[in-house]
């Protein structure tokens, strides 16, 4: 009797100590998952922060890429401003002088003020290309990187624009008024819509755009001038 009771009793010390087990075993396993799940969860937070980091420094790389392209053309353009005032001494001023001259004088056969700005642009051209034709063509190539790089936001793109701007004399901005109605029907026809949109005749002499004829005003968007529209 006493040694079936034995028996008994340990058979149900047995069971309970499974069950304790299957209990421990069971816990261990969730925290296990837990773990395991919360290190996952770390990694990911970790690996975004990561590729945060790299993406980060990956615009940074090419936003300054592409500012060290803008440097250097604004570099290239001085260069140009300078061969061109070390030729002859022929400044701006004296080309705008011979464009105003070319325009009350040598146009008098047209009648349509876009073709009279042609006209005389033409003629400054015939005489002056060879200096201000490169000019401006780079000119438009500077304003034409800015707008299209498309890792600038348009904050930046205004930013650099306006730098550009900054470094034209007035006289520099009063051919640019006409250069880019000359070149309308031209492959660089597109400078008239980056003038407009970067406010680039902001400030320009307009005693001196009047004087010729007020309505020249008409052929840009108010937005060339730091207005709002038309």
């Amino acid at each position: 009797m006493i040694t079936i009771c034995c028996h008994e009793h340990i058979k149900i010390i047995g069971e309970t100590q499974k069950v304790w087990s299957d209990w421990l075993l069971a816990i261990a396993t969730l925290i296990l998952a837990l773990a395991t799940l919360y290190l996952l969860s770390e990694a990911k937070k970790q690996l975004k922060k990561v590729k945060e980091f790299i993406e980060k420094y990956t615009t940074f790389n090419q936003v300054q890429s592409a500012e060290n392209i803008i440097i250097k053309q604004i570099e290239f353009h001085y260069k140009l401003l300078e061969r061109i005032e070390a030729i002859g001494k022929y400044t701006f001023k004296e080309m705008y002088n011979d464009f105003e001259g070319y325009y009350r004088i040598d146009t008098k056969e047209y009648n349509n003020i876009a073709e009279k700005i042609e006209g005389a642009y033409q003629k400054l051209y015939d005489s002056s290309g060879y200096l201000i034709g490169h000019y401006y063509r780079h000119l438009y190539r500077i304003f034409k990187n800015i707008d299209e790089t498309k890792i600038f936001s348009d904050s930046d793109k205004n930013r650099y624009a306006k730098l550009v701007r900054a470094q034209l004399s007035e006289y520099e901005i009063l051919l640019l008024f006409y250069n880019c109605i000359w070149i309308a029907n031209d492959d660089e026809s597109k400078f008239k819509n980056l003038v407009e949109t970067y406010e680039l005749l902001k400030g320009i002499n307009e005693s001196k755009i009047s004087n010729l004829d007020a309505l020249h005003f008409s052929l840009y968007s108010s937005t060339a001038f730091g207005g709002h529209g038309n």
